[in-house]
């Protein structure tokens, strides 16, 4: 039998009967959570460092492994270029004078003959052996910000 209340869950019985509730469970939590939100929490509890062996160590941490997300670029023919790892900081401020990480987005503005500037669009900072720009700006006037 499988009692659950407000965090406090409660496991009696024999494991063929725990095991069938678990799974009306589950199949119930899916139907009500949707398939995007139960596949979520399952993926937490699989990571979840909450679960530890007889000794007191967490099963995890036979499994870890550094995970350090990068900022890739693949084009049309399929090619893949890497901006660099996310987060890492650069030389790069924005205009309140705050240093920009690889992944920031910047609104980029480029000055036009008349002295007006044209928005350019949302552009990622990124960083391609060790010099970090902003994307589409890397010959233009942007590096005009670093300090």
């Amino acid at each position: 039998m499988i009692i659950s209340d407000f965090g406090n869950v409660k496991v009696e019985g024999l494991k063929p009967v725990v095991m069938a509730e678990l799974v009306s469970l589950l199949k119930c939590l899916r139907n009500s959570l949707g398939e995007a939100d139960y596949n979520c929490v399952l993926q937490d509890v699989n990571n979840s460092k909450l679960v530890e062996d007889e000794q007191g160590e967490s099963d995890s941490e036979e499994k870890k492994t550094e995970f350090e997300p990068h900022l890739i670029f693949e084009n049309i023919v399929g090619s893949e270029t890497n901006y660099g790892p996310i987060g890492d900081e650069t030389n790069i401020c924005d205009i309140a004078g705050r240093k920009l990480s690889v992944g920031d987005t910047v609104d980029l503005y480029v000055m036009n003959n008349n002295a007006k500037l044209n928005y350019c669009g949302e552009r990622s900072i990124v960083r391609v052996d060790d010099e970090a720009f902003v994307m589409g700006g890397k010959r233009s006037s942007v590096r005009s910000w670093n300090k």
